[in-house]
């Protein structure tokens, strides 16, 4: 994408940004004029932002015992990674002092 092109999606991205939800799709057919790439990319761009809403809310400390406070269980156990599907955890920790 060229510069020029990022500075159009940026600008269209904050007017759309500025307008409500429902308001938007109609903004954006205007605007965009059958540039059905450029539209794409600002409506991604929203959705990105609608879809970071309140991931702050909770203090890291909090997420991060959910994830380690079972020492049996593995948020990687029973997912895939490429070929490979991970069944059980095998180890945990580092070194010991």
């Amino acid at each position: 994408m060229t510069a020029e092109r990022w500075r159009r999606v940026e600008e269209l991205y904050y007017a759309a940004l500025a307008r409500d939800e429902f308001s938007r799709g109609a903004f954006l057919a205007e605007i965009c004029a059958g540039d059905v790439s450029l539209r794409q990319e600002v409506e991604s761009l929203l959705e990105q932002s609608a879809s970071a809403d309140g991931f702050l809310d909770k203090p890291a400390v909090a997420i991060a015992t959910q994830l380690v406070g079972d020492v049996g269980a593995s948020v990687l156990t029973g997912r895939r990674l490429g070929v490979y599907q991970v069944q059980s955890r095998i180890g945990a920790g580092g070194m010991d002092i």
